[in-house]
């Protein structure tokens, strides 16, 4: 007996062409589609069962179990050296997007759909007959963080700092410029045991007043409302992709498509944001004083998601990314809307979660970070000159629901 482990991705692309035809009052349009369809086969591994011994029963019909085990890797091996490596990751189980079965196999695609199929065969010795049934499985295989995004790379696809005028109404003068930026923050972890996958995003605010007497404007008055929501972005191809997909690439690339779709919104409201007022000073440090004009403060924004979304992949023939959503509005005056797109990673990493509890800071600690007497929130390093991530050293503000 012999079992083998096999994993396929199937997609297809539909291209929406129409024609028209006029005639007289009456007109006749002409819908037309073109499908083009691709079908890889990714990995396949044998292993040869060795049946324990089941006696000579020739008139008698009886079940026998015989067990097998596969090892399944984390990544492939391929013989050619052109071939990425993100490429070579093992791929989760997918079947998204509209369903097309082909004209004259009849084999399912969709877009994508990436399926992993089990097949056990036997070969009776005396007679030669061989048999062969198939089971489909699924698979989510665990996948580590990768580095953050060159967002330099991507310059249509991502936006990492917005900058806006306010006013006190729409007709008047504006009183100062806002400016608010984020990085890449930690990735949502699929494996987890909390009822969501969480991060926390931080935003650093930066306002400019535009005259003099900026210290008459008292930002810590404000009420900040911002509204998020992860934006999944799904490729897809009938030609072997030669770079990370981009949206340039879906508007120059007639063979590559994408789907887009926002999932977990969430709208926030905070009306005790701590604000700084700060000026550098000749010998390059920062002081504070009634002369000071710029004003900077942090935003960490909790970033929730259900445990049912994919893992960031990418494969030659389709790809999965996510876009973390920021909008922001100032109550109170009037600007435009001050948005971010931040590339956010979602990952399925079970080892994460035992290494956590060594890196989270806790107890007196963590509260002593979050001294403003210790903590520089314009630079978020410690006066001594050492340096941690945001993530690890704010607390997010108390929020009030929409």
């Amino acid at each position: 007996m012999a079992a083998t482990f096999e994993l396929f991705h199937r997609t297809h692309r539909t291209r929406h062409a129409t024609h028209s035809r006029i005639s007289g009052k009456n007109g006749l349009r002409i819908h037309r589609y073109a499908v083009m369809v691709t079908f890889l086969k990714f990995l396949k591994e044998t292993q040869v069962i060795t049946p324990p011994c089941l006696g000579h029963q020739p008139r008698v019909q009886c079940t026998h179990r015989v067990p097998f085990e596969f090892v399944i890797p984390n990544s492939l091996i391929s013989a050619r050296s052109d071939v990425a490596l993100d490429y070579l990751n093992l791929l989760p189980t997918v079947k998204e997007g509209p369903a097309f079965r082909g004209v004259n196999s009849q084999r399912l695609y969709m877009r994508p759909m990436i399926e992993y199929m089990l097949t056990a065969s036997a070969m009776h010795i005396d007679s030669g007959r061989r048999y062969q049934c198939k089971q489909e499985i699924s698979v989510m295989p665990s996948n580590a963080v990768a580095p953050p995004l060159q967002v330099e790379d991507f310059p249509r696809d991502y936006t990492l700092t917005s900058s806006k005028a306010l006013k006190r109404h729409i007709w008047s003068r504006p009183i100062g410029k806002l400016t608010v930026s984020a990085v890449e923050p930690q990735p949502l972890n699929m494996s987890t045991n909390a009822p969501r996958a969480s991060t926390m995003a931080s935003i650093k605010l930066f306002f400019e007043p535009c005259e003099a007497r900026g210290c008459a404007i008292r930002p810590y008055d404000w009420s900040i409302t911002v509204k998020s929501f992860l934006r999944i972005r799904t490729y897809v191809t009938t030609r072997p992709f030669q770079q990370i997909p981009t949206q340039e690439i879906v508007e120059t690339d007639p063979l590559v498509q994408m789907d887009s779709k926002a999932t977990s919104t969430s709208r926030r409201h905070c009306d005790t944001l701590p604000w700084r007022l700060h000026r550098l000073s000749p010998a390059g440090t920062i002081t504070t004083g009634p002369l000071a004009t710029p004003w900077t403060s942090v935003l960490i924004v909790p970033v929730n998601a259900s445990k049912n979304l994919l893992p960031t992949f990418l494969s030659p023939l389709s790809a999965r990314r996510y876009v973390l959503v920021l909008a922001l509005k100032v109550g109170g005056l009037s600007h435009g809307t001050l948005a971010l797109e931040i590339p956010i990673q979602v990952i399925y990493d079970p080892s994460e979660m035992s290494n956590r509890s060594s890196r989270t800071l806790l107890g007196q600690e963590q509260e002593r970070l979050w001294d403003p007497d210790v903590v520089d929130m314009a630079s978020m390093s410690f006066k001594d000159g050492s340096e941690l991530q945001p993530e690890a050293i704010i607390k997010p503000p108390p929020y009030s629901k929409d």
